[in-house]
């Protein structure tokens, strides 16, 4: 969420610059309206849109048919899969993130509140007053006293007004061509947009420059026909003075300035027109290739000469050399099928996907893969060992109930073992009471153990180098 407001707050200020570098201070404001209204779209979509210079092919991998999970029992201590990395647990504190999101949704119904509110005031008001049919639009006459605004197709004016001929021709032009150039569709949209982003500030300039250009384009039209500027800017700070509007409307006093006087008065030539034109477009164009075109790295095929990076497993008592592209996708395939979760802040439980893992955390993915080192106990651990009330024994993965069995044992008739303390969720039954536990390995085992593996991970190569064709 956070890249997309960045790149749609830096676009909107770059276009909205253009604008008032070039646009705003010129007599073309038909070409300045769908300009700001394009630049205010493109902004919201355009971080959605990515051209890449070569397509960069992810080959989609089968499913690990191997996936072995360990389930404790009670009988049995729990033992960790190695692929399974150490689970912190982070204190709870605030979340800022839900307080922000509250804060973010609280807004923002406050702001469709009264965006509901303002609708239904000039729905009512249409309702209310008296209509009367106006060269294909509606006109509204109320009993307040107002200044003249339009809303869709409805020119609501004073009804005292309108009666008495207060109201001139160019009054009744100015909203008649709001309503013509379908100017309340650009309103609600800005305002919807409101809505959601009305914490960025540039909104609120493009609401403003939006609107101010739809009383260009009135006073425009008004002057097009009417052919007397000084006698309608005149009628234009008569009228300003009767508010009583509602902000949804176009209204005739809106940000009646000295810039929008001037204005009035203004000449662009056509070839001034043209040029402003040539010079705005390639800025536009330059601006969306540097937003939406991506350079990517095109994917080397593993026919090319260029020499990969080999690495060395030792897999039961087999050597392999695989790529470190074959390698990395082996551990993704690992991670994907474990039952490995990490708990949030929050105290959820999830998966992060495999590109977020730290390096060391990729790298325990193989672990359960590897061979185990061949480490022989001695003859007076075996002796220790030997005691019932304070080991938890556990020969070739099978939990026994007296330890004594050691003495049927002698130190060469095993190729590893692994000492750890007993984990609480254990201690109960024949543990309870019990200190550690003891995972014994005979040399049987240990053969069995190393062809296991040689197959599972010959298992996972094929399935790899398949998908890499």
């Amino acid at each position: 969420m956070i890249p997309f407001l960045l790149k749609s707050t830096l676009l909107m200020a770059l276009l909205l610059a253009v604008y008032q570098l070039f646009l705003g201070r010129e007599k073309m404001h038909r070409f300045s309206r769908y300009y700001l209204l394009a630049a205010l779209l493109f902004s919201l979509v355009a971080p959605f849109i990515t051209f890449e210079t070569e397509q960069t092919v992810i080959p989609t991998l089968p499913a690990l048919a191997i996936d072995r999970v360990v389930e404790a029992t009670a009988d049995a201590a729990p033992t960790v899969p190695a692929t399974v990395p150490e689970v912190v647990e982070q204190p709870k504190g605030l979340d800022w993130q839900m307080l922000l999101l509250v804060i973010y949704f609280a807004v923002s119904a406050t702001f469709l509140v009264r965006f509901a509110l303002n609708l239904a005031l000039v729905f009512r008001r249409a309702k209310m007053g008296e209509r009367q049919p106006l060269a294909g639009a509606t006109l509204v006459l109320m009993d307040e006293p107002t200044s003249p605004f339009s809303f869709l197709r409805f020119i609501f004016v004073s009804g005292k007004d309108y009666q008495h001929g207060v109201i001139g021709p160019e009054l009744l032009t100015h909203e008649l061509t709001h309503v013509r150039q379908r100017h309340t569709i650009d309103v609600l949209l800005v305002e919807l947009l409101q809505v959601v982003l009305w914490f960025n500030p540039l909104v609120y300039l493009y609401k403003r420059a939006i609107r101010t250009n739809h009383e260009y384009l009135a006073d425009e039209h008004v002057i097009d026909h009417h052919l007397n500027v000084k006698h309608y800017q005149h009628l234009l700070l008569d009228t300003i003075f009767r508010k009583n509007t509602p902000s949804l409307v176009s209204n005739i006093g809106y940000s009646l300035t000295k810039k929008r006087l001037i204005m009035m008065t203004k000449k662009t030539s056509k070839g001034k027109m043209l040029t402003v034109k040539l010079a705005v477009l390639p800025i536009v164009a330059l601006t969306m290739f540097v937003f939406c075109v991506r350079y990517a790295e095109p994917v080397k095929a593993h026919s090319q000469n260029k020499k990969e990076k080999m690495e060395k497993l030792i897999i039961g008592k087999k050597t392999f050399e695989v790529s470190s592209d074959t390698l990395e996708m082996i551990k993704r395939l690992v991670y994907e099928r474990s039952n490995v979760k990490f708990r949030t802040k929050g105290g959820d439980w999830h998966k992060p996907p495999y590109e977020e893992l730290p390096d060391f955390e990729k790298r325990m993915c193989l672990v359960g893969l590897t061979t185990m080192k061949v480490n022989a106990p001695t003859g007076a651990q075996l002796a220790e060992w030997s005691n019932t009330s304070k080991f938890g024994l556990w020969i070739d993965g099978k939990h026994q109930k007296d330890n004594s069995i050691l003495k049927n044992y002698k130190p060469s008739d095993f190729s590893h073992f692994f000492l750890s303390r007993l984990y609480k969720n254990a201690q109960h039954g024949i543990n309870k009471g019990k200190q550690y536990q003891l995972d014994l390995t005979t040399n049987a085992g240990y053969e069995k153990d190393c062809r296991e593996k040689e197959k599972n991970f010959q298992a996972l190569l094929k399935q790899v180098r398949a998908a890499q064709k």
